[in-house]
């Protein structure tokens, strides 16, 4: 029997809540039981993960998720993502996987070490698994276009760069420039160069090249009413008014990627939100607005492993909808909480089925001449392609086979994008408005603050190879190079310096160098065939020392067969 002066239970606090009323009255429309989704919805969500595609030692690190405990999540099959994925990358499993503990709790410091090495590496991406259903519905190409509305902290947007095979142009938006630095880590972290960032509010993002996007997530903020599994807080924050205070936003918002969607494109609505009036609503408004968007039915989008319930067609004011677009919504979609041991999520999937050749953001008078603008005097911080004549050194000093890809600089850092970035967002001119136009060969009106994936940075007056773009690079380059044993690779990595005495390099070679590794099988039937190799990156001078962070030199030891030591004997440069 509870003391008087005892706490309630968080149980007893939540069913009291304005929210559980919202919950209940979800519920009741889907004649489910109320009670079951308010017990689930205190409950801890599990520990989940994507794994990135695009490494070249995916069946290791699938070792390693085996090894830790996970399980694939059988909805999320690299095969059902996209077509670009080859066959040889999906042959031991699943996109998604799932641990045995709750999000954030690993059992113990070993295994949270080497989950958070995996993460920081890119070779997996700690993602709710809910989260992960709105790329999953607009399956992106590697050949497009695509345009994330409302990207930090990233998690989609690299999702839709891996499926994309690394190729096209995957632009992510960000409004506030803070989070668009967590943008840019995650970016680098997965390795990958068909990511630029952008900064603008999303109800006013800028006119760009002809025709427009071809896929647009708007992922849009919300009071996220279904992710009380991971943030309790709700329970107390959240009042009946907050879902009409958002609303206009994410009409607003919406709106604006409808317009710059090229005729043919489609563009996912995401929110992670139970509440109708920031969902369906929003869909049934914009449907409204713009006559030529379809509705699509995305029952059979996602693995048949997965059921996801219709949207709603009754709330507070629907009465205000025609009965025509009422009948759509149906086919906007919810993923219910806790049914597959997850978050909500509601998604809603729109084409453009008007006639014509551009966005209608970017339609002109085809008779009007118009003239250009001049453009901005550009920021120093301002990414800008790289010179001819520093590119050709970098080619001569390196050997780098850059075929299908395009040089950037920003500061002292050389970037890595693929070419479809320049042709389509930096070469051409766009529509400006007032009969006006820009010229070709910049940015502007998008504010880009980072393109592609760092390559190259000099230093000492020698260009130095980037970790992050070793993944894209590392059989693009031939220069400086050193072979070492795996007592030698060893002590490298733990950050001790290797004497060079003994070792074959490069005439003249100093500075900058990639230290690279094979492990050879000794069985009798495979002997002398190559397991595993890679290369980090090094410093050559008297001795031979890392220049390979600490979360890439642990995965290293991992795949050498030797236990990471502590954080402090890493070296840090990177």
């Amino acid at each position: 029997m509870r003391n008087a002066n005892e706490e309630p239970d968080l149980r007893t606090v939540v069913g009291t809540s304005a929210l559980a009323d919202l919950a209940r009255n979800v519920c009741n429309y889907y004649g489910k039981d109320a009670e079951k989704w308010l017990d689930v919805a205190i409950t801890p969500l599990p520990e989940t993960a994507r794994l990135n595609p695009l490494r070249h030692d995916i069946e290791w690190t699938i070792s390693q998720l085996e090894a830790l405990g996970a399980k694939p999540l059988e909805w999320f099959e690299l095969k059902k993502i996209s077509s670009s994925i080859k066959e040889k990358d999906v042959e031991k499993g699943a996109g998604a996987w799932q641990f045995p503990w709750p999000r954030g709790k690993a059992p113990d410091e070993e295994k949270k070490k080497i989950l958070q090495a995996l993460h920081e590496t890119g070779r997996i991406t700690r993602q709710e698994a809910a989260s992960m259903l709105p790329i999953l519905i607009m399956k992106p190409m590697s050949h497009e276009k695509v345009l994330d509305l409302c990207a930090a902290p990233g998690s989609k947007t690299t999702q839709a760069a891996e499926a994309m095979y690394g190729k096209g142009i995957v632009l992510a938006n960000e409004k506030n420039p803070g989070r668009s630095n967590l943008l840019s880590t995650n970016k680098n972290r997965i390795g990958v160069a068909n990511i630029s960032i952008c900064c603008h509010d999303g109800r006013h993002f800028p006119k760009v090249p002809l025709p427009g996007f071809d896929a647009i997530l708007a992922d849009v903020p919300c009071t996220g009413t279904a992710t009380t599994r991971k943030n309790k807080a709700l329970w107390w924050n959240w009042q009946q008014k907050a879902g009409n205070g958002m609303h206009k936003l994410q009409v607003d918002i919406l709106s604006r990627g409808v317009k710059l969607l090229r005729p043919g494109g489609r563009i996912v609505y995401s929110t992670c939100s139970i509440d109708p009036i920031e969902n369906e609503k929003v869909i049934a408004k914009v449907l409204q607005q713009f006559p030529w968007l379809k509705l699509q039915d995305i029952s059979k989008q996602c693995h048949p492993g997965i059921e996801l319930d219709e949207g709603m067609v009754e709330w507070k004011g629907s009465e205000d909808v025609s009965q025509n677009i009422l009948q759509q919504l149906t086919k906007c979609k919810r993923l219910p909480l806790g049914k597959y041991d997850t978050g909500g999520f509601f998604v809603a999937l729109l084409t453009h089925e008007g006639e014509g050749e551009v966005a209608e953001a970017l339609i002109t008078d085809p008779n009007w001449i118009p003239t250009y603008r001049e453009l901005p005097i550009p920021s120093k911080h301002t990414p800008v392609p790289l010179e001819d004549e520093r590119k050709e050194e970098l080619v001569r000093e390196w050997g780098v086979d850059d075929e299908g890809y395009a040089w950037f600089t920003r500061g002292k850092s050389v970037t890595l994008t693929t070419r479809e970035t320049l042709d389509w967002l930096h070469a051409p001119e766009r529509p400006a408005g007032n009969k006006k136009i820009w010229p070709g060969g910049h940015w502007h009106p998008v504010k880009v603050l980072h393109v592609g994936i760092p390559a190259f940075e000099k230093r000492n007056d020698k260009w130095r190879p980037k970790g992050t773009v070793l993944q894209i690079l590392r059989h693009n380059i031939a220069g400086a190079y050193v072979e070492l044993s795996t007592s030698e690779m060893h002590k490298l990595l733990y950050g001790e310096p290797v004497e060079i005495e003994n070792l074959q390099y490069p005439e003249n070679a100093r500075g900058p160098i990639l230290a690279g590794w094979s492990g050879v099988n000794t069985e009798a039937e495979n002997e002398g065939k190559v397991i595993q190799s890679f290369a980090v990156g090094a410093w050559i001078g008297e001795r031979l020392t890392s220049m390979t962070n600490k979360f890439e030199s642990q995965i290293r030891l991992l795949q050498l067969n030797h236990t990471p030591m502590n954080d402090s004997q890493y070296n840090e440069d990177e």
